[in-house]
């Protein structure tokens, strides 16, 4: 089996996190990020890969609220997909399911799914980490065709997350 020896670049994002992104990204505009979130908002990074149809964003909350502060890791994720299936109603939305890892000795919570724009099913994946007082929602999403190669992908980005 060949090894794939992809080059990759450190992003840091808000000044905290850093990851390792594969060659043949670019990082989004805020216009790009405007249009993807129909959000203006500025707690926001993103990259993309327009030729695989494969997008990485990040969005973060600081001092997020008392519920946020209190709760664990996985009942934030699980508030999250509720939100995130809200946002996706009409879109044939699916969830695939939670699931649980590690970087850096931080946990992490996630969950995959589905859901289908303008014609095309997609896929994505979100993970959230809770750093100090910011909650950090991180987000791969592509093409439904691509699934299974854009989420090792991912998983690779995310075990070189680094926390500053």
């Amino acid at each position: 089996m060949q090894e794939n020896h992809t080059a990759v670049q450190t992003e840091t994002i808000d000044e905290t996190l850093s990851l390792d992104i594969p060659e043949g990204f670019q990082q989004m505009s805020r216009e790009e990020l405007k249009q993807a979130y129909l959000t203006d908002r500025p707690e926001s990074w993103g990259t993309w890969d327009k030729e695989r149809h494969i997008m990485i964003t990040v969005l973060w909350k600081r001092n997020p609220g008392i519920l946020a502060v209190l709760a664990d890791i996985r009942g934030l994720a699980h508030r999250n997909q509720l939100q995130t299936e809200k946002a996706y109603a009409g879109h044939d939305y699916l969830l695939e399911g939670f699931f649980s890892m590690r970087a850096e000795k931080v946990p992490l919570e996630g969950y995959r799914f589905s859901y289908c724009v303008n014609g095309t099913a997609q896929h994505a994946e979100t993970i959230l980490l809770r750093h100090r007082k910011t909650v950090y929602s991180i987000t791969c999403a592509g093409r439904k065709e691509n699934a299974g190669t854009d989420r090792e992908m991912f998983r690779r980005i995310m075990e070189s997350l680094r926390i500053s």
